[in-house]
């Protein structure tokens, strides 16, 4: 068996190649809203609320895949079993679906921040977050085209990345620095 080789096939093997490794490490960080490298609280708190507010009512498993790489283990477990049921109830039986367009999330600063000890040494911080959504992507029972929001984040000591690990109300907020960062 011969195999014969062209310029012209060598070179769009080649081009293939090229575009291959381009996509697969320029493009992902093109996609994301903020790579682990610059991602501040402010930015994981504004991605978590606009993946938290865009919503598919045929697609609850794309929602929590969104919502897993911003959130600490225990915080999605959380979400997952005890918040997705509740909300996804009310979001399936009124058929709701919105888009990202839709929704927009404007951080507004720390509400609070300090160190814990528990379960391992790591940096907390409650940011404050606003989020924004067009009239016709309200959720059902919302009232108001916007939420002011707590959410609660941490990072491992030693400089991972900031994690969501739930969202506070604003008496939460006091009881949390009042307990110096205990929850």
């Amino acid at each position: 068996m011969t195999i014969t080789l062209n310029r012209r096939l060598l070179i769009g093997v080649a081009t293939l190649a090229a575009v291959i490794v381009a996509a697969t490490t320029l493009l992902p960080g093109w996609l994301m809203a903020s790579s682990a490298a610059e991602a501040t609280p402010e930015l994981v708190v504004a991605d978590f609320a606009r993946a938290y507010y865009t919503v598919d009512y045929r697609d609850q498993q794309a929602w929590l895949g969104r919502l897993q790489p911003l959130m600490t283990e225990p915080g999605f477990i959380t979400v997952k079993t005890q918040f997705a049921p509740v909300v996804w109830k009310s979001i399936a039986s009124a058929r709701f679906a919105n888009t990202s367009e839709q929704v927009s999330a404007e951080a507004l600063g720390p509400a609070a921040e300090g160190e814990g000890q528990v379960p391992a040494p790591h940096a907390w911080r409650i940011e404050r977050v606003r989020v924004t959504l067009a009239p016709a992507a309200r959720w059902p029972g919302m009232t108001a085209n916007s939420a002011d929001l707590n959410i609660l984040l941490e990072r491992p000591r030693d400089g991972g990345e900031w994690k969501v690990v739930t969202t506070l109300s604003d008496q939460s907020v006091e009881l949390f620095k009042q307990r110096g960062g205990s929850q």
